[in-house]
């Protein structure tokens, strides 16, 4: 039986090109999900999908993937749509059609068979978005409680163009904040941060994040690589890898599974600590990352290409 589940949206992303709209599979916890299999760790993906034509092919993808457990339902809502264009550099900007879609719906009574897992990997749009959101947090907030808790991961990946006003804005940071307190171990970008905490630099959140719940932070640098906290202090880095970029689609998701395949792998779901295990998580992360970077789309690396 598989140790990690990992919840949250599969979506479709329609990449915007002058040939015209071109459809694939996407959505950071299906990301995720899929490329921790391709790193050789047994994980169930956790999604609420459409009945229809989307939701099955996302399915179907990942069940092809080998993540398809029995954290999928099939419910009668639309799937998600995210439209994504990209810039020169590859970089991609984003637009998002959220309103009534499946992926939000979750209840608590959905959410038992978390209880089976040592690891629960969450983050994206599920966090934050209702009235899955506070179901979801409400059920951790239990596993937490208990005898045996289970290793909560937790990677933001904040979408501020999903945001429609400055009161949601303030929603999403004051959720993410609570997510915090019962997250063990948490990755997140400088540009998340630089939204999430406006007026504070990437840094300095990335140290006081890991002064108030996990108990250890990753911050990632993009091209500058990453940086790691644990109570407040530096406790490894590494540098960013020299590719060619084609895109960075699926890079931080790509990333965030590599931290899990350490931690599951060579940890036990022991959250290292030390300078030299960590920088090694770090390391062997960004390189798996840069393969993402060097494909079209999201296309993790599989385990044979990096170890």
């Amino acid at each position: 039986m598989a140790e990690v589940a990992v919840i949250g949206e599969g979506v479709i992303d329609r990449f915007l090109e002058s040939s015209g709209a071109r459809d694939v599979i996407g959505g950071s916890p299906l990301n995720t999900a899929v490329a921790l299999r391709r790193a050789g760790v047994e994980c169930d993906w956790w999604g609420r999908m459409s009945t229809g034509a989307e939701g099955e092919a996302l399915v179907a993808y990942a069940a092809e993937n080998g993540v398809a457990g029995v954290g999928v339902l099939r419910v009668d809502s639309p799937a998600t749509l995210v439209t994504i264009e990209l810039n020169s550099q590859g970089v991609p900007a984003y637009g998002f059609h959220l309103e009534g879609a499946s992926d939000w719906g979750w209840t608590s009574e959905e959410l038992q068979g978390l209880s089976a897992y040592k690891v629960i990997q969450i983050g994206s749009l599920t966090s934050v978005l209702e009235p899955g959101s506070s179901a979801l947090l409400a059920r951790l907030r239990e596993l937490k409680a208990s005898a045996t808790p289970p290793v909560i991961t937790f990677d933001p990946n904040a979408r501020p163009k999903a945001v429609k006003s400055v009161d949601e804005a303030q929603q999403v940071r004051s959720r993410v904040s609570e997510f915090l307190t019962i997250a063990d171990f948490v990755k997140v970008s400088d540009e998340d941060l630089d939204w999430l905490n406006p007026g504070v630099a990437a840094l300095d959140s990335a140290q006081i994040w890991s002064t108030v719940g996990p108990k250890l932070v990753v911050m990632t640098r993009g091209s500058e690589g990453a940086i790691a906290f644990c109570d407040g202090k530096v406790v490894a880095s590494t540098p960013g890898v020299k590719v060619d970029v084609v895109d960075t689609v699926g890079a931080g998701d790509t990333f965030m599974a590599w931290l899990l395949r350490s931690l599951v792998e060579e940890y036990a779901a022991n959250i290292p600590l030390d300078t030299e295990a960590v920088t090694a998580m770090l390391t062997q992360s960004a390189a798996a990352a840069a393969v993402t970077c060097s494909r079209k789309g999201c296309n993790p690396p599989r385990r044979e290409e990096i170890l």
